[in-house]
């Protein structure tokens, strides 16, 4: 360090770029912080959306659990289709 001290105050020029240089890599640093503040915000903020879309999908999954349709049961009196036996209704007033 005292020896690139000493070349730069030996040459005016190369003392003027190792300023800029320091200036250059000041300005890297604040825009470094910077980013690492902005990234743990969005981290911080990813968390908690995470955390409110498992506790939407928890909530949807319970309601569509309990809103499952279930299909009307046909009439047993009319025959099937679906070539299943086939009962005749029985006549009025006869014990089945």
């Amino acid at each position: 360090m005292h020896r690139a001290r000493q070349t730069t105050g030996e040459n005016p020029g190369l003392s003027s770029e190792v300023q800029s240089l320091n200036e250059k890599l000041h300005e890297h640093s604040k825009q470094l912080e910077q980013s690492a503040e902005k990234l743990s915000q969005l981290h911080s903020e990813n968390t908690i959306l995470w955390d409110q879309n498992q506790a939407l999908n928890a909530t949807c999954n319970k309601k569509r659990r309990f809103n499952t349709r279930v299909q009307p049961m046909g009439n047993l009196n009319t025959p099937s289709i679906e070539g299943g036996t086939i009962d005749k209704p029985l006549a009025p007033g006869v014990a089945g």
